[in-house]
């Protein structure tokens, strides 16, 4: 058997972090920018459609 090189070790250890951060960053955005948008349309005088004219607490 070969021993495995220093270069397949990194493959070996960073390919499944490459894959999966994208759809992580995906996520991460999509969850703070309704979060953001939630504070903001509670900060606002929308009812039942948004209306973006800031009121305050």
């Amino acid at each position: 058997m070969s021993r495995p090189t220093p270069l397949s070790n990194r493959i070996e250890h960073w390919l499944p972090r490459l894959v999966l951060a994208p759809s992580l960053l995906v996520v991460l955005v999509a969850v703070y920018l309704f979060i953001c948008w939630t504070g903001w349309i509670s900060l606002s005088s929308s009812m039942i459609v948004p209306k973006y004219d800031f009121v305050g607490l």
